[in-house]
């Protein structure tokens, strides 16, 4: 009996010996590990899956007490900026419902004459007090390369800002990209 719990727990030990190898030497995500954004916890050490000047992924490791940030890259924030379009939805509220996550709240949307309904995750920091019953204004940030229609809106764009509105039928603001 106790020769197999030390063959267990050396194999154990070797597997996740070999995913800290591959993770720092071979820039693979860590299979034995928990998810933080961007930083993965593994047994033993941190590592964090940053984005490369070029586009890649480079992995950075260390342990438990390092601190570090991912390098953000100018150029390609540059570029970004000549390639986006900045257009506004504006919905009405059907329903507002807390999320299990403190940050972000759940909310039913209809747009003006239009039949499907959306129920999307919202940051509570783009507008904290969302009422049921009104409109809001939605503003999205989107990359022209992305094909982008009202059932991919809130996963193919980047929700920038939520501002409630007195404006009814007609009036509502629905711009798009050209």
């Amino acid at each position: 009996m106790g020769k197999k719990i030390c063959l267990i727990i050396v194999v154990l030990l070797v597997i996740i010996g070999i995913d800290y190898l591959l993770v720092r030497y071979r820039n693979t995500r860590p299979l034995f590990a928990i998810q933080d954004g961007d930083i993965y916890v593994g047994l033993g050490y941190k590592a964090w899956h940053c984005k490369t000047e070029t586009g890649g992924y480079q992995n950075h490791v260390g342990s438990f007490h390092d601190k570090y940030a991912c390098p953000v890259y100018e150029t390609n924030a540059m570029v970004k900026e000549e390639n986006s379009c900045t257009f506004v939805k504006t919905f009405y509220v059907l329903n507002n419902v807390p999320s299990n996550e403190e940050d972000y709240e759940w909310l039913v949307l209809r747009q003006f004459q239009m039949e499907p309904i959306l129920s999307v995750k919202v940051s509570k920091k783009l507008n904290p007090n969302i009422e049921v019953g009104k409109n809001y204004e939605f503003m999205f940030e989107v990359d022209h390369s992305n094909n982008l229609n009202d059932d991919n809106l809130f996963q193919e764009a980047t929700l920038v800002r939520i501002e409630e509105t007195d404006k009814v039928g007609l009036e509502q603001v629905q711009t798009s990209c050209p």
